[in-house]
């Protein structure tokens, strides 16, 4: 009778082999993550800029007169419930953050432009 079945030297190639593959596959996966990752944090950015144009249709555009600048957080954004907490699970903001982080809002070209921004102090224009 004879014994059939795989020798050690074919089990360890199988091995190196499947370790080949990992070390080549490992780099592009995680570099598909992090893509995806940008990604979902850009739409949620946005997301949050969007909620911002709900508050500033509310507060800016029905005064009488159009702020040069201004800055709304986060905090007051879900406060005022123009956004959702779903949309800030992936960005990573403390909720310290969440009360410094926010949108510039100011009025250029006849029109406001709304902007994300971590800190005030990081508003362009």
């Amino acid at each position: 009778m004879k014994n059939r079945g795989f020798t050690l030297i074919e089990l360890v190639a199988v091995v190196i082999i499947l370790g080949i593959i990992a070390l080549v596959t490992t780099p592009i996966v995680i570099g598909v993550l992090n893509t995806s990752k940008e990604s979902l944090s850009s739409e949620q950015k946005l997301a949050i800029e969007n909620g911002a144009r709900a508050w500033g249709i509310k507060r800016l555009v029905l005064n009488d007169e159009v702020p040069s600048r201004e800055f709304v957080t986060i905090k007051e954004l879900q406060e005022d419930g123009a956004i959702e907490n779903k949309i800030l699970s992936n960005l990573n903001l403390t909720e310290d953050e969440l009360d410094v982080a926010g949108v510039c809002i100011f009025y250029k070209d006849s029109q406001f432009v709304y902007e994300y921004a971590r800190r005030q102090a990081d508003c362009k224009n």
